[in-house]
């Protein structure tokens, strides 16, 4: 039972978005940038947001490389001074773009790996910082499960997956070990 929204049922997996205002099944966290909770029905359309973006970052950043590349190969040349109104300007803002391009991918490519390493283990933002996780399942099947179906171009898409929703899902609890008893030796002994 959820408090928040009138005692009303809530599944295990659910989580009360204190932005939305509403229950939120398998919520990741609540997304500024989409406006949005990601969840078991935005997941995939906010991984894929993450992939093209890194993707047009690192496209943009190919770019840029090769028009300074360029610039400065014909630096000599009187044709590229007269197409050009002020090469001076563009060396800053190509710099600037590279800034930001290289600061959005790098941000992105962290939320890639964050992002894909929770699919994998078939939990959620809000999973594992409470250290539970859904049922045990192979890769495959979790990133199955988000994107809908069996691998094909349409995971390209950003279309809603249609993947069969278990709301009575159970949580699993882990324990996360400590470093200095992975070896299986405590330090009492």
């Amino acid at each position: 039972m959820c408090m928040k929204c009138n005692n009303s049922w809530k599944p295990p997996r659910a989580h009360h978005c204190s932005v939305c205002n509403r229950c939120v099944f398998r919520m990741d966290h609540h997304c500024d940038w989409l406006n949005n909770c990601v969840g078991i029905g935005t997941i995939k359309l906010f991984y894929l947001f993450l992939v093209y973006t890194a993707l047009h970052c690192f496209h943009t950043l190919t770019c840029l490389a090769l028009e300074f590349g360029l610039t400065f190969h014909f630096r000599g040349s009187e044709i590229l001074y007269e197409l050009v109104i002020d090469v001076q300007a563009r060396k800053i803002l190509g710099i600037a773009f590279a800034f930001f391009g290289l600061f959005f991918l790098i941000f992105t490519l962290d939320f890639i790996y964050e992002q894909t390493t929770c699919i994998f283990a078939n939990q959620t933002i809000i999973d594992s910082e409470q250290n539970i996780r859904g049922s045990p399942r192979s890769k495959t099947a979790n990133f199955s499960a988000v994107f809908g179906g069996e691998p094909s171009f349409r995971w390209l898409l950003p279309n809603p997956a249609q993947a069969p929703v278990d709301y009575e899902e159970m949580l699993y609890r882990f324990r996360v070990v400590p470093p200095s008893n992975l070896n299986g030796h405590d330090k009492a002994e």
